[in-house]
């Protein structure tokens, strides 16, 4: 089975989430009643089964992660451009910016870049209950102009869709659905 972009932007995301801590809500659990262990408590415990330090562990996520990013550049799945904000996510140790589970995501980064702040603050304020509007008169922008970055980005995706030629995804196959 051939890889799309999609598939490999998310193996990529999992392997970081492990190695770099992942989403602050899982990473806020401890491992008793409220839930499973964040990934910092499973990476150190996966490091103590296989006897190696966590930091060799966390080397090794991030060595085979940025082979997975090239060969899936190499492979035409992703773009260089691309590949270079993910490289950089990567070697800081971050974890990717989409999360391809979520639909809000590529819209909650848009949102974020408009507003000036990160994903973490904009996903951080809607948990505690605010409106993407409420949060955007809070940092002095309008809800209409967050509006229309959003709707700019996704006419942006739209018209990159509708010109493409070829699979719809890089990677895919020819005769791809």
């Amino acid at each position: 089975m051939k890889w799309t972009s999609k598939r490999a932007l998310a193996g990529i995301a999992a392997a970081l989430a492990v190695a770099a801590g992942g989403g602050a809500a899982f990473a806020a659990q401890s491992g008793d009643e409220a839930g499973p262990p964040g990934p910092e408590a499973v990476l150190a415990g996966v490091a103590e089964r296989l006897g190696i330090p966590e930091a060799e562990l966390k080397d090794a996520f991030r060595a085979e992660a940025l082979e997975r990013l090239d060969a899936a550049v190499a492979a035409g799945r992703i773009t260089e451009e691309q590949a270079t904000r993910i490289r950089e996510r990567i070697e800081s140790g971050q974890p990717p910016r989409h999360r391809p589970h979520r639909h809000a995501a590529p819209f909650v980064e848009t949102a974020a870049e408009y507003l000036e702040l990160t994903p973490a603050q904009i996903l951080d304020e809607l948990r505690g209950g605010r409106s993407l509007a409420e949060i955007a008169e809070a940092q002095g922008k309008t809800a209409e102009g967050l509006e229309r970055a959003l709707l700019d980005e996704t006419a942006d995706h739209i018209h990159e869709l509708v010109n493409r030629t070829g699979p719809l995804f890089p990677g895919d196959p020819p005769d791809a659905p």
